[in-house]
């Protein structure tokens, strides 16, 4: 059964339209980020940079509580099947997480149907929540979480995470579930203000289905 919504934070805010240099930089950083590039003058690739800030400044975050020691970090499935040295983002961002102990890595969701990926789909064509519930299974592992922390590189509408968390709920019914993204996507030009955009919000399922980020 499909959770009605779902807690998430995000980090950075990018907007894929909007002409000013902000916006334009924001595109590049979301784009390495997909790409798992390294930006200039860094050692690492754009997902070791977004951890290593957060955890920096995790102190200060309206979101610190989402992370911890006990936290379980479970990265959002591909929309494709997993194949060998596939680049698997949110499972770098995972990783990284874990070795800054902001949590404990838990992968345990898998694809099982590919689905169209909601960046080459026209927004009245994305897929709901439900889709995503339906193509992903979970690998049920002997641990039984309290607190499991959805995570995924980019967030749009957030159907995505939505089903997945329903089926982590199915799996583990007594856990506290919620989601980060490490960007989170501003759609109109007018609202997008700045990259660093801490931001505690909810993803919301609508009667027709589909779904909202507030």
């Amino acid at each position: 059964m499909l959770l009605p919504n779902l807690d998430f934070a995000s980090f950075w805010s990018y907007c894929p339209k909007g002409d000013n240099e902000v916006a334009k930089k924001s595109r590049d950083i979301t784009y390495a980020l997909k790409d798992d590039r390294t930006p200039l003058n860094e050692k690492v690739t754009i997902q070791g940079v977004i951890v290593r800030k957060l955890k920096e400044q995790i102190d200060s975050l309206p979101f610190k509580d989402f992370f911890g020691s006990e936290v379980y970090l479970v990265p959002v499935p591909k929309s494709s099947l997993m194949q060998k040295d596939t680049l698997w983002v949110p499972k770098k961002l995972v990783e990284s997480m874990t070795k800054h102990n902001l949590g404990r890595a838990f992968d345990c969701l898998e694809r099982i149907e590919t689905v169209t990926k909601s960046s080459s789909s026209h927004p009245k064509n994305r897929l709901k929540p439900i889709d995503h519930y339906k193509t992903i299974r979970v690998n049920i592992k002997i641990e039984r979480p309290e607190n499991i922390l959805l995570v995924d590189d980019v967030l749009t509408r957030g159907s995505t995470l939505l089903g997945c968390a329903s089926k982590l709920k199915e799996a583990f019914p007594e856990a506290n579930i919620r989601a980060f993204a490490a960007i989170r996507t501003i759609s109109n030009p007018n609202y997008f203000e700045k990259i660093e955009d801490f931001h505690i919000g909810q993803i919301v399922r609508s009667p027709d289905g589909t779904s909202s980020t507030t």
